[in-house]
């Protein structure tokens, strides 16, 4: 079931020193904030586990993309999941579905009447998610996030899941709200001795994307250590789609990626072979026909130009991260390494000669492949998010089906693909790359493909 709460508090604004550390700028500035908690309804199926999604914001509306990826692992296994509102930006939407019920959201600027040093125009020439305004405080979500971490920890009656008593209390993010966790992690999760969250899942954070602890920050230049986690003393889990771990001409200036079982640094990193940041199946039809949505002109359409969108089913990968991470958490135990997606000198991905990505974690779908599978989009010039005069968009990527002789070829009968599959799928699931509940529907899923493309018995 799902239940919808206000928590209000003070949070800090900060700012960043010369010698990269943060400082607090204006201190206790009030702020009233939301959450979603969507929980088992007999208290007795619960896990255990809590995972916090620090919601997207970055199309000016919630995007609870991580639950999208991950409810089917969270309601068979009982866990609670808790969406908080991460950046005020989003509060025109909400007040648009209805403003009565959210008019009490509220981070007000407590320094309204200083100007930026920056114009808004400068800002959109560097900047992709120009979104400041003197009446709100993006800064306020740093200590926002430590208080709900705190608060879901408590025995407190303000606490909405106090009766259910967690035992383990996760903090994850996609895409803008991944490179928030950065951020949090490497300034404010140990912060005065403080460590309110037992463990992080980072989804596909953007190489490029530096977040300003401050609206008034947004202009600071940085360099690529601060888009990496300098110290992580929690198990955290951290994945890139095709979009992200290497098309993008920034990643060549990033400082190698690692892992570690390090006390002071826990971390495994993973690429998805054969993914993309928006897909079919988590962005425009998980949404489809929403009436809401239509009423408020929110619905999310694909654009590009390519026949077939993106529709790589990554929820099986990642369910298996969230599990996985919970099982680091509490056995100490981490989970298998995998190596990362092939990339050229200039940071393209390596491909087979079907047409997909070499390594990363490698569903049925990229080693039995029943068409190719892109990272990005072909767009007209002017309409992608990142660079103006840019045919290719890499937030949506894009399928190329083989043709049915191919397939034929390639795997004679339907049933002897769906054999294959099943094969291939129980190996995976023998490394602890994927789900032994998830078999049969992933089975079910490229078998469904196989057939769409004209494989037959």
């Amino acid at each position: 079931m799902e239940k919808e709460y206000y928590f209000d508090g003070t949070a800090n604004i900060y700012r960043r020193t010369a010698e990269k550390t943060v400082k607090v700028q204006t201190a206790d500035a009030s702020y009233v904030n939301r959450m979603i908690i969507r929980q088992p309804e007999d208290i007795s199926r619960f896990s255990g586990h809590v995972v916090v999604e620090i919601i997207n914001p970055t199309s000016f509306k919630e995007i609870d993309r991580m639950w999208m990826q991950g409810y089917r692992e969270f309601t068979r296994s009982g866990d609670i999941y808790v969406g908080v509102t991460s950046k005020p930006n989003t509060f025109d939407m909400l007040w648009r579905f209805d403003r009565e019920r959210y008019a009490r959201l509220y981070w007000p600027n407590p320094t309204p009447d200083v100007p930026w040093p920056f114009t808004k125009e400068e800002l959109a020439i560097k900047v992709n998610l120009a979104d400041q305004d003197f009446s709100y405080e993006t800064g306020m979500c740093w200590d926002i996030l430590s208080d709900v971490g705190a608060l879901l920890k408590t025995d407190s009656d303000k606490n909405p899941i106090r009766k259910f008593q967690p035992k383990t209390v996760v903090l994850t993010g996609w895409s803008q709200s991944a490179n928030y966790l950065i951020t949090y992690i490497n300034h404010f999760a140990y912060r005065g001795g403080q460590d309110v969250w037992d463990g992080f899942l980072l989804g596909a954070p953007v190489r490029s994307l530096m977040i300003p602890l401050n609206q008034y920050e947004s202009d600071l230049p940085y360099d690529a250590r601060e888009l990496t986690l300098t110290r992580i003393k929690n198990p955290a889990i951290w994945f890139q789609t095709e979009s992200e771990n290497g098309n993008l001409e920034f990643n060549l200036k990033m400082l190698a990626r690692r892992e570690g079982d390090d006390p002071d640094f826990m971390l495994r990193q993973y690429d998805v072979a054969g993914s993309s940041h928006d897909t079919a199946g988590t962005y425009t039809d998980y949404y489809r026909n929403d009436p809401d949505l239509i009423r408020i002109g929110g619905l999310p359409e694909y654009t590009a130009k390519d026949a077939v969108p993106m529709n790589y089913p990554i929820w099986f990968p990642v369910g298996a991260m969230f599990r996985n991470l919970f099982r680091w958490i509490e056995t100490g135990a981490g989970p298998a390494t995998c190596s990362l997606i092939e990339t050229d000198a200039e940071g393209n991905n390596c491909r087979d000669a079907l047409g997909n990505s070499i390594g990363g974690i490698r569903t049925c779908l990229v080693d039995y492949p029943t068409r190719a599978y892109y990272g990005y989009s072909h767009i007209n010039k002017g309409e992608s998010t990142l660079y103006p005069n840019a045919e290719r968009d890499y937030l949506f990527g894009h399928e190329e089906p083989y043709p049915k002789e191919m397939l034929k070829a390639m795997y004679g009968t339907l049933s002897n693909y769906r054999n294959l599959c099943i094969r291939h799928t129980k190996q995976q699931i023998s490394k602890g790359l994927l789900l032994k509940e998830d078999l049969e529907d992933l089975e079910d899923f490229a078998v469904g493909l196989a057939r769409e493309g004209g494989l037959e018995d």
